[in-house]
């Protein structure tokens, strides 16, 4: 196992790969929406203000792009009665709604993305999710073993979280 920080900068080169992670999945996120036709991408954040950040990025980006039109954000969807499908905080839709990006920051309550049907998750700064998260986020997959999981995290090293575990086996 091997912990890298760089001070002062926001990209790593290692290994002639260029990364970060939040950055990275939000471009990754993006292409994959439009490419993908009939994607529908959850994305799992542990705080607010990562929604926002990982928003911004994608907003950035998309500004500067030929395919802006093609994305429409909004804010979430509260659930109704007798909805089974749970809120989820912001959506983009792509095209005419072929795809969905749907975001959740699970916080305190990782139960609110119980029962979502996904072709993509992707999990940012897993290292620091809550142990409660992780049985909701491998129920969805196990519903559905061919989506497409990508984690990414900046590590923090600690012994004995799922995160930890899970990347050792």
């Amino acid at each position: 196992s091997y912990a890298v920080s760089v001070t002062s900068h926001h990209t790593l080169v290692a290994d002639g790969f260029v990364t970060h992670n939040t950055v990275h999945s939000a471009v990754d996120i993006l292409h994959t929406a439009y490419f993908e036709k009939n994607s529908i991408i959850l994305v799992m954040v542990t705080q607010k203000k990562l929604m926002n950040r990982m928003l911004e990025i994608m907003s950035n980006y998309l500004r500067k792009s030929d395919i802006k039109s093609t994305f429409k954000m909004k804010g979430g969807k509260k659930a109704g009665t007798g909805d089974v499908e749970p809120t989820y905080d912001y959506e983009i839709t792509v095209g005419d709604g072929f795809s969905h990006i749907r975001f959740f920051f699970l916080g305190n309550n990782p139960d609110k993305v119980r029962g979502q049907r996904a072709t993509h998750i992707y999990i940012d700064e897993a290292e620091y999710y809550p142990d409660a998260a992780w049985p909701v986020i491998t129920g969805i997959i196990k519903g559905r073993p061919d989506i497409k999981l990508t984690s990414t995290s900046t590590p923090c090293g600690i012994d004995g979280t799922w995160f930890f575990n899970f990347c050792k086996t």
